[in-house]
């Protein structure tokens, strides 16, 4: 009985979503529908409106509830980041490229040196 109900659940948001989706294209069609009709600042809010519907019928899902709460946590640890000072993203950045120059300099005289072992072998 307890999976008769899910598959209900499942059913219901799969419609839920599907109408959000028409909602969006249905919008986004609007938008170009009525192109010459009414001005652009009136068919962007009616993007907008149908955009904020699908997002509210989408959120009455459950799939759309687990992603708010995704981006809700998202948010969450975003803030709990310990951004670099300029100071410090100057001193990385020239410790970067001079190891990267270092290296490459070193990768070149290898090479020379294999090629000149190369070409003593060969002739």
């Amino acid at each position: 009985m307890n999976a008769k109900s899910e598959n209900a659940g499942s059913f219901f948001d799969t419609i839920k979503l599907v109408l959000a989706l028409v909602l969006l294209v249905g919008g986004i069609f609007g938008f170009y529908y009525v192109e010459g009709q009414y001005p652009t600042w009136l068919r962007i809010i009616g993007v907008l409106v149908s955009v904020a519907m699908a997002l509210l019928v989408g959120y009455t899902t459950e799939r759309g509830r687990e992603l708010w709460s995704f981006m809700r946590d998202a948010n969450i640890e975003r803030q709990k980041v310990v951004w670099p000072t300029r100071q410090e993203t100057v001193r990385t950045t020239l410790v970067v490229i001079i190891v990267v120059t270092l290296v490459g300099i070193m990768l070149w005289l290898i090479d020379m040196f294999f090629g000149f072992a190369v070409s003593s072998l060969v002739g």
